[in-house]
């Protein structure tokens, strides 16, 4: 059935990386308590308003109507330079504060200009090393981080750091926003424990001059809680972030943006803890908060938007997503400009979006851009950089099926992490989910197993037991075994993830949904139809219940449905099903969508079951031409469409078609996949199949081997499918008169045959009865006498001795004999052939009568 990336966790719903550093690091409260200059200048009621606002006593710091302090800060200006004059440092004194209001209201270029201004006037007027100097620098370092340009900002900062020490001393708490912002830049660039320090110093230095409950220890903690999240220790983030959040909601007034602030990134723990409930209506009071005292193109407005979108494509609410993302994207490109990693993550998340419903062509402009502009931004080494590397990877490996490109880039995403966060974190848990996913799609079962349990053992470690990642890896468990035909520990690892996800969502949530689908088409293939309706049932009851009519989970619950209805060959049940599947699909996305041709290929498969060619060959057409379209012709996806055109031309007896069709299938598939491949194989085995179908035995022969060798290689010799193939070419030598070669391949067979389903299998009985018959053919009869009387006590011990089946075995040692010039027991053997042929004809025209 219709298995679309969403469904299939290894680009699971809502399971791409969420990064959050990138999410979180432009909510953070950027302190400019003691970051102000605190020089004196004109004393006007500007001059007083502003002094206040910048007085690191002022508990409503940072708060107020920006319009307002805006033209104070401009009447502020005026008055200091018609008082002392343009060099003075009062003036510089001035600008600063311009420079700061203009950093409240994100407008970070003015500010930086205000910032460079104020600079040069200080070390004009007070030299290089003044305190207020390492004031401008640390401010104007602090911009440069912002904007993104790190080298410049890291420089600085350091530089304000050794005046700063130098003129207060080592423990001074004015040291502490420049300790905050460098913490804040490592943070930014991906080096965690470089950050640390620097925020555990400034707790230190704060919990000392202010106490353990001010709003100004408060922002340490919350700062502290951020990193403890991207290093993914979140129960501490979590502890850090609530005492934060607390201490604010003692000390400030109600609408304060640290408050916001605090709900916000307590918010994105929730949401990378799948508590998304909670997360949302924490975001949506941060965001009311925000809206309230800035403007709306301001930054942190952005960054609200942007973690709504994200939780909201955790939470399959596409719609939602795309718009919050979108808002944010826009916001982000106005502030910043085009280059900005800020911006990168907003394309990236917009892209992973897009991938999630199956939107490449969206997608990939996005994605493509996002990794540019974070490898020039950041660097290869960095997070954000590795998160980029593991979308590529993803799509190479799930959508456009370049496998050796997608290992190493999964190999170089887990190096990258490792480097910066250690041998344990929540992203590699992550990266080993969807390295597996590249494994199992190249049938390395062993391996996809040995990452899912990697990663399911770190994501316990993470996160509680009862968690949607730890779900995401039994479920993935759970089809590793499927796809292997392992049903029982499959259906035992899909009950386990279907129980986690009720606990913590309830009944009717999306994620439930999903489990009861793959749940439900495990039992659909085990043929426990009873189970299987019942939840693919409920499956469909709940999407429908949370997404209306038309939506891409109820088009899926619809298909899976109709695909149980087929295999019961409840056949006017099913199609409708499919109908309406396609229907909806298309009204979405539009008819060049996968889902579209999903379904398509769907509805065809029911029309062949009902004998309706005519039906079915348009919609392959029109599927293969839509893939083709979206994908490119040289797609595995466009070679599958092909393979089943094949054989529908093959059941019309359309053998030229089939033919054409299925060397076109093989040519994409060895060009894709390499010459040693099973699916290259398959298809090798559908068109010697048509071959063999017109006695075109010359053109089977070497597609017949060439099989052979692929599946010997890849399966081994004791697989039944290759047993099976050993007989075919063997029949086929035989036919040619290759005796030898067909001999050598029966024995080969029959050693197969025996080692898996043992000596008495039927199996093995029809392999030896052939080879008995090329004896036959070849006058070798005292070679072929032996095996035919092996064959006839095996089916004698399984069918009984009068069974219609034993006729054949008979007659055909009755030639034996006779050739052998042992005449009576030719006719003997005749006689009985005879005999049990005349009884089956009596009792079947017996069971007519009746």
């Amino acid at each position: 059935m219709f298995k679309s990336l969403l469904n299939i966790l290894f680009v699971t719903r809502g399971n791409m990386a969420k990064q959050v550093r990138t999410l979180s690091r432009m909510f953070l409260i950027i302190m400019f308590a003691g970051l102000f200059s605190i020089g004196a200048y004109a004393q006007s009621e500007s001059g007083d308003k502003l002094n206040k606002l910048n007085d690191p006593t002022n508990i409503f710091y940072k708060q107020g109507n920006y319009s307002d302090d805006l033209l104070a800060a401009e009447k502020a200006l005026k008055d200091a330079n018609e008082t002392f004059g343009s060099d003075h440092h009062n003036i510089a004194a001035a600008m600063d504060n311009m420079a700061n209001v203009y950093t409240h209201m994100g407008k970070f270029k003015k500010a930086e200009s205000f910032y460079y201004k104020a600079l040069a006037i200080k070390e004009k007027a007070l030299g290089k090393d003044h305190h207020d100097l390492a004031v401008s620098i640390n401010n104007l370092a602090n911009i440069h981080r912002i904007m993104g340009r790190f080298s410049e900002s890291k420089s600085l900062f350091y530089q304000a750091l050794a005046i700063t020490e130098e003129t207060l001393g080592k423990d001074h708490h004015d040291l502490v926003s420049i300790m905050d912002n460098l913490g804040e830049l490592y943070s930014d660039m991906g080096e965690y424990d470089k950050a640390e320090p620097y925020f555990k110093k400034g707790l230190q230095i704060r919990e000392k001059t202010f106490g353990t409950d001010h709003h100004h220890t408060a922002t340490s903690l919350d700062n502290l809680a951020r990193l403890y999240q991207l290093q993914g220790n979140y129960t501490e983030a979590e502890y850090l972030h609530y005492q934060a959040l607390s201490i604010r909601e003692e000390t400030l007034e109600k609408d304060h943006l640290d408050i916001a602030a605090s709900m916000n990134n307590l918010a994105l723990l929730h949401g990378s803890m799948g508590r998304y409930s909670e997360a949302e209506a924490l975001y949506y009071q941060a965001l009311t908060i925000r809206e309230k005292i800035l403007e709306n193109d301001h930054h942190h407005i952005a960054d609200t938007l942007h973690n709504l979108g994200t939780l909201y494509k955790s939470m399959g609410k596409y719609t939602k997503a795309e718009t919050f993302s979108k808002q944010s994207l826009t916001i982000r490109e106005n502030i910043f400009g085009v280059e900005h990693p800020d911006v990168a993550t907003s394309m990236h998340t917009l892209s992973m979006l897009y991938l999630a419903q199956g939107k490449y062509a969206e997608a990939k402009p996005l994605y493509t851009k996002a990794l540019a502009i974070r490898e020039k931004a950041l660097g290869n080494k960095h997070p954000d950089f590795a998160s980029s590397l593991h979308t590529l990877a993803t799509v190479y490996s799930l959508i456009e099926n370049k496998y050796s490109e997608a290992e190493l880039l999964f190999n170089q995403t887990i190096e990258i992490y490792v480097g910066i966060l250690g041998k344990m974190h929540p992203n590699i848990a992550l990266t080993m989910n969807n390295f597996a996913g590249l494994y199992r799609a190249q049938g390395k079962y062993t391996e996809a197993e040995t990452l899912l349990n990697k990663s399911l053992l770190m994501r316990k470690i993470f996160f509680e037991n009862e968690h949607p990642k730890v779900a995401e890896s039994i479920n993935n468990l759970a089809i590793i075994y499927r796809t292997q035909g392992k049903f029982i520990q499959a259906e035992s690892y899909y009950k386990e993830a279907l129980s986690i996800k009720e606990k913590i969502h309830g009944k009717d949530h999306r994620d439930v949904a999903i489990s009861m689908n793959n749940l439900g088409e495990l039992y659909r293939e085990q043929r426990k139809y009873a189970e299987a309706e019942t939840l693919l049932t409920q499956s469909l009851a709940i999407n429908r219940k949370l997404f209306g009519s038309y939506h891409p989970d109820v088009a899926l619950a619809m298909s899976n449905l109709g695909g149980l209805y087929k295999a019961q060959r409840k056949y006017a049940e099913a199609e409708p099903l499919f109908e309406q599947s396609l229907q909806i699909n298309s009204k979405i996305f539009g008819e060049e969508h996968p889902g579209v041709v999903s379904t398509m290929k769907n509805l065809a498969s029911l029309y062949i079951s009902r004998e309706k060619y005519a039906e079915a060959v348009p919609l392959y057409k029109k599927a293969l031409l839509i893939t083709e379209k979206i994908m490119g012709k040289e797609r595995p996806e466009a070679a599958a469409l092909l393979n089943k055109l094949g054989k529908l031309y093959k059941a019309q007896r359309k053998y030229a078609e089939a033919e054409a069709v299925y060397k076109q299938s093989l040519e994409i598939n060895k060009k894709i996949l390499g010459e040693e491949d099973l699916n290259v194989a398959a298809i090798m085995h559908s068109l010697s199949r048509i071959y063999l179908i017109q006695e075109k035995l010359a053109e089977a022969e070497p597609l017949l081997t060439r099989e052979l060798d692929i599946k010997e290689k890849l399966l081994g010799n004791e697989h039944a499918g290759v047993g099976e193939l050993m007989n075919t070419l063997a029949s086929v030598y035989g036919i040619l008169g290759k005796y030898s070669d067909a001999e050598l391949l029966y024995k080969r067979a029959i050693k197969t045959k025996e080692s898996i389903c043992g000596i008495e299998d039927d199996s093995v009985g029809s392999l030896k009865n052939n080879l008995a018959a090329l004896y036959g053919i070849q006058g070798e009869y005292a070679k072929a006498e032996p095996l035919f009387k092996q064959v006839l006590a095996l089916m004698e011990n399984d069918l009984g001795k009068n069974h219609v089946d034993l006729a054949p075995i008979l007659e055909n040692m009755a030639e034996c004999y006779l050739n052998m010039g042992e005449k009576d027991k030719a006719d003997e053997l005749e006689k009985r052939a005879l005999r049990i042929r005349l009884k089956w004809k009596q009792d079947t025209s017996k069971q007519i009568l009746i």
